[in-house]
């Protein structure tokens, strides 16, 4: 099968793939916190290993991601992607419908909690202690 294999600064991310795929990508992003100018922060760097398979008997396709929802570079970082066949592949850190029939979360559990964390902690940081 087609498959993506990723690496990171030589690391082996994932070997990104799926028998029924619709759609395979690897997305490096970089976006500017808050819209300010200048350098860019460690978390302002992305990378997104992700897909979605043909519908299934039942008409619902899903959503795919391999690594963290929100993998992180920093500059001098070094993707590599070599498109391969193989039939081996990781399985996907997680695998939710696509549909609205079913919403489901594109997080899983211990995910959530930690990007509720990490607001806490932006929160914490904007309105100090004993702000109201």
């Amino acid at each position: 099968m087609l498959a993506f294999e990723v690496a990171i600064d030589g690391k082996l991310l994932a070997r990104a793939g799926l028998e029924d795929w619709a759609v395979l990508t690897c997305i490096v992003s970089a976006n500017r916190a808050n819209g300010r100018r200048g350098a860019l922060a460690n978390d302002d760097l992305r990378l997104h290993v992700g897909g979605l398979s043909q519908h299934d008997n039942d008409g619902a396709s899903y959503h795919l991601r391999w690594g963290d929802p929100e993998t992180l570079l920093t500059v001098g970082s070094e993707v590599t992607l070599r498109v391969i066949e193989t039939a081996e592949v990781d399985s996907p850190r997680r695998r939710h419908r696509a549909d609205t029939m079913k919403e489901e979360s594109p997080y899983t559990e211990d995910e959530e909690r930690e990007l509720r964390y990490r607001d806490y902690l932006e929160l914490k940081e904007e309105f100090g202690p004993g702000q109201d």
